[in-house]
C-alpha cells in the first residue's frame, strides 16, 4: 500500500496543529494545546471546566488572600493542634502530709493523662499508704487506697507507678493523700495539654 505525498503532507499539518499554542483564554477542549492554554491566560480563582491549567496556575499563584490562604490557615490550624498536643509536656509532684485529699492537679483544659507515680520514703518501722483518687471530666475514673505501702519494716523508699493514655476534654483532677498524719505522701502526675 502507497501512501501518497499529498496525504502525508496532510497527516504532517493535522499533527502540526496539534502542537499548535491555543488562543488566550479558550474555552475548547478539543486538543491538548486547549487543555494546558497560553501564557496570556487570565487568572481563575475558582475551579471550572471551561478553564485552563495555565488559568488555574496563575489563580494560585496570584490568589488575592480568598481562597488559597483560608486553605492553608485550616490545614496550619490542625497541624498546629496535634503538635501543641504531643509536645506540651507537664509534670508536677507535691508532698502531702495529711490525711485529707489535696490536689496535685486540677486543672480546666483538654489533654491527655499520660501517668501518675506515689511514692513513700521513710526509716521508722512504720505502717501506712499513700491515696490517690483521679476525676476526668466531673468523673471520678478510680480511687486507690494505698497505691504505695509501708508494711513496717524500716525502708526508705517504696514506690509504685501507672502508666494512662486517657483523654480529658473539660478537666483533670488528681489528689492524693497519707494515710498518717505526720507521714508524707509524695505523688507525681504527667499530662499534655492541647
Amino acid at each position: 500500500m502507497s501512501i501518497s505525498g499529498k496525504r502525508i503532507e496532510n497527516k504532517i499539518e493535522v499533527i502540526d496543529a496539534f502542537h499548535d499554542v491555543a488562543t488566550a483564554n479558550a474555552v475548547t477542549n478539543t486538543v491538548i494545546s486547549d487543555v494546558i492554554g497560553n501564557k496570556t491566560d487570565a487568572a481563575v480563582g475558582s475551579v471550572g471546566t471551561t478553564k485552563t491549567i495555565m488559568a488555574h496556575t496563575k489563580g494560585v499563584l496570584t490568589d488575592t488572600g480568598t481562597t488559597l490562604p483560608a486553605a492553608i490557615t485550616a490545614v496550619t490550624t490542625g497541624i498546629d493542634a496535634i503538635h501543641d498536643q504531643t509536645l506540651v509536656g507537664v509534670c508536677t509532684k507535691t508532698s502531702n502530709i495529711t490525711t485529707s485529699y489535696t490536689d496535685v492537679v486540677n486543672i480546666s483544659d483538654k489533654g491527655v493523662l499520660t501517668g501518675a507515680s506515689q511514692w513513700l520514703y521513710h526509716g521508722e518501722s512504720v505502717v501506712y499508704g499513700a491515696t490517690i483518687k483521679i476525676t476526668i471530666d466531673g468523673v471520678e475514673l478510680v480511687e486507690i487506697t494505698s497505691f504505695a505501702a509501708m508494711d513496717g519494716a524500716p525502708e526508705w523508699n517504696i514506690a509504685n507507678s501507672l502508666s494512662f493514655n486517657h483523654r480529658f476534654d473539660t478537666s483533670l483532677q488528681v489528689e492524693h493523700k497519707s494515710t498518717l498524719a505526720d507521714k508524707a505522701a509524695n505523688t507525681a502526675v504527667s499530662y499534655t495539654t492541647d
